[in-house]
C-alpha cells in the first residue's frame, strides 16, 4: 500500500505545472505614446492640457487656454477627442476638440465657441508631434472667425519608444498559461493572459497574449524557441500600432 501512494506521488510531481519567468526587451520596434499633459503657446495665449492614449489608438483630454494678449483677457476649455494609427512609414494623429470661451475683450464682456480639428504625425528624432489645425473661433450673438495653425508639442521626456514584455508562464505537458506585463519606457503598463502550446520535439512554443482591463483591445503572438523561450517572431496590436518582429 505504501509503495502505491509514493508511486502515486510521484507521477502527480511529474505532471505538476512549472513555472517560469521570461523578459523581452524592444528597442529596435518603438511604441510610442502620448499620454501625458502638454503645454502650447506664444507669450500671453498659453494652452495646457492632457490626454490619455487607449489601448486601441482612440485618445480623449482636455486643454484649457488663457489669452492676455493685447490687455484682453479670456479664458476657456474643452474637450479632446481622436485616433492615433501607423503606417509603415510614419505614426498619423487626427483629433478635433471644442470648448466655450468668456472674458474681456477691448473693454466687452464676451463669450466664444471655439472648436477645432487637425491631423498630423509623431515625429520620433524630436520626440514630438507635429500638426496642423483649422481654428473656428464664434463670439456668441456676432462674429465667426476661421484660421489655420502649426503646433509642435512634445511627449513625455520619458517616452523614448522601447518597451518590455514580462511573461511568467506554467507548462503542464503541451500546454501553456500564465501571465504577461507589457511596460512602456514611462512605467505605464499593460496586463496580459497568456496561452499557448509547445512542442517538444521540435524545441517551440507559440504565446497568445490577450490584453485585460485597459489593454482590453490589444492582443499579442510571441512564436519562441528553445527552453529559454527565445524570441523568434511577434505580432501584435497596441496603442494603434501594429507591432511585427522581425
Amino acid at each position: 500500500m505504501k509503495t502505491l501512494i509514493v508511486l502515486l506521488l510521484t507521477c502527480s510531481s511529474l505532471v505538476a505545472q512549472t513555472s517560469q519567468h521570461y523578459s523581452y526587451a524592444f528597442t529596435n520596434v518603438p511604441l510610442w505614446d502620448i499620454t501625458g499633459p502638454f503645454t502650447n503657446g506664444i507669450p500671453g495665449d498659453t494652452v495646457t492640457g492632457s490626454v490619455t492614449l487607449q489601448a486601441n489608438g482612440q485618445f480623449t483630454g482636455t486643454r484649457t487656454e488663457i489669452d492676455t494678449l493685447n490687455g484682453d483677457y479670456l479664458e476657456g476649455s474643452g474637450f479632446i477627442k481622436g485616433r492615433l494609427s501607423s503606417t509603415p512609414s510614419q505614426i498619423e494623429l487626427r483629433y478635433g476638440w471644442q470648448g466655450t470661451y468668456s472674458g474681456v475683450v477691448a473693454g466687452n464682456n464676451i463669450s466664444v465657441t471655439a472648436n477645432g480639428h487637425g491631423s498630423g504625425a509623431l515625429i520620433p528624432v524630436s520626440r514630438s508631434i507635429q500638426f496642423s489645425e483649422t481654428l473656428r473661433v464664434c463670439v456668441v450673438h456676432g462674429r465667426c472667425n476661421t484660421s489655420v495653425q502649426g503646433i509642435d508639442l512634445a511627449l513625455d521626456p520619458a517616452m523614448d519608444g522601447t518597451w518590455q514584455v514580462d511573461v511568467d508562464l506554467d507548462a503542464a505537458g503541451s500546454k501553456l498559461t500564465g501571465q504577461a506585463v507589457l511596460t512602456l519606457s514611462t512605467g505605464r503598463s499593460f496586463d496580459y493572459q497568456v496561452s499557448g502550446t509547445q512542442n517538444v520535439k521540435r524545441d517551440t512554443a507559440i504565446l497568445r497574449l490577450k490584453g485585460m482591463n485597459a489593454a482590453t483591445t490589444s492582443s499579442l503572438t510571441l512564436y519562441t524557441q528553445g527552453v529559454d523561450q527565445t524570441l523568434v517572431k511577434l505580432q501584435g496590436r497596441l496603442l494603434g500600432q501594429k507591432l511585427k518582429v522581425p
